[in-house]
C-alpha cells in the first residue's frame, strides 16, 4: 500500500482545520441560514471521490431546522457538467457591478450533512424555478420520485374525473332546461303539478290504453322503507323500494306519450 506525501500533507492540514471548525462549532449553531442560501462550505478532505475543498453549496433543510439544529444539508455547487437529472444548471449570479459571483451546477447526488461551523460567507440565493429544479432532482437522487409519480397521476385522474363530472353536469342542465321548455309549453307552472298530474292519470281505468287492465298504486311506510302496492283486477303485490325506479319509467312511458300526443285526451 502507498500513501501519497502530498495526501498526507492535506490530511495533516485539514486536520488543524476540522480542530479549529470544532472549537467553533457551539457558536455556530445558532446561526440562522435559510433554504436555498448559497453559502461558502468546507468540505475538508474527501476519501476517494467524495466532495472536498471550500466550494459554494446550497441549502437544502428546511427552515424550521435550520433555526434549531447545530447541524444543516447541503449539496456542493461545482462545475461539473453532467446529462444527469441529479444535476442541476444554475444561471449565472452576479453582484451589484455586474461581476460573476455563482455559477455551475448543483450537484444532487452529493447530497451531505455538515455542521454550520463549515458554513463561510454568504454568497446569494437559487431562485424559485431553480429550488423546484433541486427538488424534483433531489427526489430522483434518493428514489422516492416513483412516490410523487404516483400521486401526480392519482392528481391527474382526479381532474380528468371532475371534467367529466362537468361535462355532465352541463347535459343534465341542458335536459332540465329542454323539460323545463316542455313545461312552459303544455301549461306546467313547475314538476310537482306535472307529478301531480301523473299520479292522478295512473289511477283511472286505462283499459283502452294501458295494457287493457285496471291499475292501481298505492303507497306506504314501512321498516324496510317506502313500498308500493301495485294492484290489477284485484290482485295486489307489493314491491320493496327498488322498484320505484319502475314508477320512473312509467312516468316518464306517460311524459312522453302525452307530449308526442299519443295520449287520448278522453284518457286524461
Amino acid at each position: 500500500m502507498n500513501i501519497e506525501l502530498t495526501k498526507t500533507q492535506q490530511y495533516l492540514e485539514w486536520l488543524k482545520d476540522k480542530l479549529y471548525l470544532n472549537a467553533t462549532a457551539l457558536s455556530a449553531q445558532r446561526r440562522i441560514i435559510q433554504r436555498g442560501q448559497v453559502y461558502r462550505c468546507k468540505f475538508g478532505v474527501g476519501i476517494g471521490s467524495e466532495e472536498s475543498k471550500e466550494r459554494p453549496c446550497v441549502i437544502l433543510q428546511y427552515n424550521s431546522a435550520n433555526r434549531t439544529s447545530p447541524n444543516t444539508i447541503v449539496a456542493p455547487i461545482t462545475h461539473t457538467t453532467s446529462t444527469l437529472p441529479v444535476v442541476v444548471p444554475i444561471a449565472n449570479k452576479t453582484d451589484s457591478v455586474g461581476n460573476v459571483i455563482l455559477d455551475g451546477n448543483v450537484l444532487l447526488g452529493n447530497i451531505t450533512c455538515v455542521s454550520k461551523a463549515r458554513l463561510g460567507d454568504y454568497i446569494t440565493d437559487l431562485t424559485a424555478c431553480e429550488m423546484k429544479a433541486v427538488d424534483k432532482a433531489i427526489s430522483l437522487s434518493l428514489a422516492t420520485n416513483h412516490y410523487y409519480q404516483a400521486l401526480q397521476n392519482n392528481y391527474n385522474d382526479k381532474l380528468q374525473y371532475i371534467e367529466k363530472l362537468k361535462d355532465a353536469l352541463a347535459d343534465k342542465q341542458n335536459q332540465i332546461d329542454a323539460f323545463q321548455s316542455l313545461l312552459e309549453k303544455y301549461n306546467f307552472s313547475d314538476v310537482a303539478s306535472l307529478i301531480e298530474f301523473i299520479e292522478n292519470s295512473l289511477k283511472q281505468e286505462w283499459t283502452s290504453y294501458f295494457f287493457h287492465v285496471n291499475i292501481k298504486l298505492q303507497v306506504r311506510y314501512s321498516r324496510v322503507g317506502y313500498q308500493y302496492s301495485f294492484s290489477s283486477k284485484g290482485t295486489t303485490r307489493e314491491f320493496p323500494l327498488f322498484y320505484l325506479h319502475i314508477l320512473f319509467c312509467l312516468k316518464h312511458i306517460l311524459i312522453l306519450q302525452f307530449f308526442s300526443g299519443r295520449v287520448p285526451e278522453n284518457l286524461l
